[in-house]
């Protein structure tokens, strides 16, 4: 039992420091992408702010607050303890959310801020829709955002209870995230803003780096970690099959996209792809079963080597109580007899073997 507890204790030490590692690393990657944006417009570059010219730039307000809300969360993960690190990222997360809410509200009330643009100059080629400012959707999100970093620096009771609801925030951004990259994906703009001021490619790809960041900062007990934790097979499986599914999915609608698009053939392109797609789901589910058959094979073994070895020690107790000139009888809650030594059968005038 100790020796479970310990094994217990130990992979939960593991799993919080991975998830420490992952979230840092998702901090990081979106403190990079909010810079480079900011970089993109002070050289004038719509590849870096868009991915491409055909894509909405980021906002110079949404690169801002990128990076003032990552950097100071990324700050005061790295030493929690630390209360400086702690009124920084608190007083970061204030400064977004009152940003954000004042854009969201100047949205709906018609006004444009011009000092959204933080004196970058705008790219007259993309002036077919609105640019250099934040779309009320990221406005929303950086809300979420803020408060989901506020519920995990802020409390020091109930600290579970505000984990929790910071990982829910964090599962809605991250939801929102993929839904506009579905969009760009597909080339489905309603997904991604439509009439409104819409998304941009990089702000999706940021928001799924942050809501992941505030996930796994919020520890291995909250949903959906809890969800895919563990060494079970169950667990396994999850971790697995949910992740490729994802992809998969993205890759196989992005091929079906491009491939009939310059098909001259359709029903020979859908037939090719198919049979790719049925080949990738064939090695993964192969490769999966057989990690998976080893690490079962491994336990039969090990459960017949504990047998054999629990056998083996209850042969030597057994001898050496036997060879005891004490009696011993044993009874159940019954009134059963579940063991008699030699010397206890001998006593009462039976053999031991009638006791067996």
């Amino acid at each position: 039992s100790t020796g479970i507890n310990k094994n217990i204790m130990s992979y939960e030490e593991h799993l919080e420091s991975v998830l420490r590692n992952i979230s840092r690393l998702c901090l990081l990657m979106t403190v990079g992408i909010g810079a480079l944006s900011l970089t993109g417009w002070a050289f004038g570059s719509t590849i870096i702010t868009g991915m491409s010219n055909r894509y909405v730039p980021i906002a110079p307000s949404t690169a801002l607050c990128f990076s003032i809300l990552s950097a100071s969360f990324l700050f005061y993960l790295l030493h929690a303890e630390n209360s400086t690190r702690r009124m920084v990222a608190v007083f970061c997360a204030f400064l977004t959310l009152l940003i954000c809410s004042v854009l969201l509200i100047s949205f709906f009330m018609g006004i444009k801020l011009e000092a959204e643009h933080l004196g970058f100059t705008l790219p007259q080629r993309l002036a077919l829709f609105p640019i250099g400012h934040m779309s009320p959707i990221t406005a929303t999100n950086f809300i979420a955002a803020s408060i989901g970093v506020l519920f995990l620096v802020l409390p020091e009771e109930e600290r579970q209870l505000y984990k929790n609801a910071a990982a829910f925030l964090a599962l809605c951004i991250i939801s929102a995230g993929f839904i506009v990259i579905i969009g760009y994906v597909y080339g489905s703009p309603i997904l991604y803003g439509g009439h409104i001021i819409p998304v941009a490619f990089p702000t999706a790809v940021a928001f799924e780096f942050l809501g992941l960041g505030l996930i796994t900062a919020s520890g291995p007990h909250v949903l959906p970690v809890r969800f895919f934790k563990g060494p079970t097979v169950r667990s396994r499986l999850r971790r697995a099959f949910l992740p490729t599914i994802i992809v998969f999915t993205l890759i196989h609608g992005l091929l079906y996209k491009m491939a009939l698009s310059a098909a001259t053939n359709p029903a020979l392109t859908t037939s090719l792809i198919a049979i790719f797609s049925a080949t990738i789901i064939g090695i993964i589910i192969s490769k999966l079963s057989k990690s998976i058959g080893d690490e079962i094979d491994q336990l039969h073994i090990e459960r017949k080597t504990g047998e054999e070895t629990l056998k083996a020690r209850e042969r030597k107790y057994r001898q050496l109580i036997d060879a005891l000139q004490e009696g011993i009888w044993a009874i159940d809650k019954d009134g059963r007899t579940t063991f008699v030594n030699d010397a206890m059968a001998e006593l009462l005038g039976y053999t031991s073997i009638s006791f067996h």
